[in-house]
């Protein structure tokens, strides 16, 4: 009896020890954003922008005044190093924390090096133990001016951040496209990537007024005089005009052939494409009625997934979207809810279509994968191969079928 219970003792002492082991919290520089640019002195490099909180400010460590605000947690160290990981040893060197990647939660890529492939670094990100594969990626003109401008003003906690803009944003203006998902996709050659663009807005407030200045670059984004988002701005990130301490943004998407970038499209762009990919769950939407020049405000949520039918035979794309929808304004008397509906239909329905001619006669890309739907119709892989679609693409007729309905109509009786 006594034997057992020095046993036990000495199993629960081992047990204690074990649980002292390790990091402590407070030893760890947790990494919440990394960000990629081209070295300016090293052509095989490059310039590796680790972004960080420190978890002292989250939780007000010792101070009496508590946690600091979103803006004031996150800090950036920026080293040359040929990849990610020789970077993550060479700032170890130089911030006493030991760097945790776990709880990454964006990697930015500049635009030049997008233009040029970032397969290679995903490639060598993808490997981690620490990198989760679900962690976002982006496109901004320049990753360390982006990470720089971060500052979260609501949300405390900067990884929740980056969750709730590139994860949980329900505006649908850009795509929600993870490390693993473009990891995939890179490798097939029946569909294209699109990642979100990330960037600074130039907006500044005069000195002592609260009125918006003149953004040069909001200049270049057009107003779509469509019936589907009618009197929006296609912005990029970059283009719009705010004030506020976080000037930074995302707002619509880079596309990619393969690894690399060919192109971007602006908000609008992103908003019909998650429409077509089922990505969007609700958006608020401006449509143009017939009967004015006043858009009609709308609150649209997606029923079910849109359904693709490819006849292949008639080279026909058929695809069947399902909507309903909230009327938030009444912006003229006696609306014909009937007439409405079917403005709107047409609305979705044109914008849908040119969207896609678009990506497939200027761009040379299928973002929406539809060769993978070509693929059930073949019994063979042989007779697949010999098959080139990309080619044929442009002789398929493209039909889009929305399904809509104004389901609430607020004050009308």
């Amino acid at each position: 009896m006594k034997t057992l219970r020095n046993i036990i003792i000495l199993l629960a002492a081992v047990v204690l020890l074990c649980s002292c082991g390790g990091n402590e919290p407070n030893d760890s520089a947790f990494v919440v954003a990394l960000g990629f640019d081209k070295s300016l002195t090293n052509e095989q490099n490059y310039k590796v922008t680790i972004q960080f909180a420190r978890v002292s400010q989250i939780s007000g460590g010792t101070s009496e005044e508590g946690g600091k605000a979103g803006a004031e947690i996150v800090q950036n160290i920026t080293v040359d190093a040929p990849d990610i990981y020789a970077a993550i040893n060479t700032a170890n060197h130089i911030v006493s924390k030991k760097f945790s990647l776990s709880h990454s939660k964006l990697i930015v890529f500049s635009r030049e090096i997008a233009e040029n492939g970032i397969g290679g670094i995903v490639d060598t990100v993808i490997r981690s133990d620490e990198i989760k594969p679900d962690v976002f990626i982006a496109v901004a003109e320049n990753a360390y001016e982006y990470l720089s401008e971060v500052k979260p003003v609501v949300e405390v906690n900067p990884a929740k951040y980056y969750q709730l803009v590139y994860g949980e944003n329900e505006s649908g203006g850009i795509p929600k496209t993870n490390l693993l998902k473009f990891y995939f996709s890179k490798e097939q050659d029946d569909i294209s990537s699109v990642l979100p663009l990330a960037g600074i807005s130039e907006a500044e407030a005069s000195e002592g007024e609260q009125k918006l200045s003149e953004n040069k670059a909001n200049e270049k984004a057009q107003v779509n005089e469509e019936g589907f988002e009618y009197h929006v701005k296609n912005y990029t990130a970059g283009q719009t005009a705010i004030i506020g301490e976080n000037k930074s943004e995302a707002m619509g998407a880079a596309v990619f052939k393969g690894d690399k970038m060919t192109g971007t499209i602006g908000s609008i762009d992103g908003e019909i494409y998650n429409i077509l990919m089922g990505n969007m769950k609700y958006s608020y939407l401006n449509f143009k009625s017939g009967k004015g020049e006043t858009p009609v405000a709308l609150k649209l949520g997606m029923v079910k997934k849109p359904e693709y039918r490819i006849d292949m035979k008639n080279k026909k794309i058929k695809i069947n979207m399902y909507f309903d929808s909230d009327l938030y304004s009444m912006p003229y008397e006696d609306i014909n809810i009937n007439e409405l509906e079917q403005e709107i239909t047409n609305a979705i329905s044109d914008y849908a279509k040119n969207f896609i001619i678009r990506m497939r006669d200027e761009y040379k890309c299928d973002i929406l994968g539809l060769e993978k739907h070509i693929k059930r119709e073949f019994l063979t892989i042989d007779k697949l191969s010999n098959y080139n679609f990309k080619e044929d693409f442009i002789n398929y007729d493209i039909e889009i079928n929305p399904d809509f309905n104004i389901r609430r109509i607020g004050m009308k009786l």
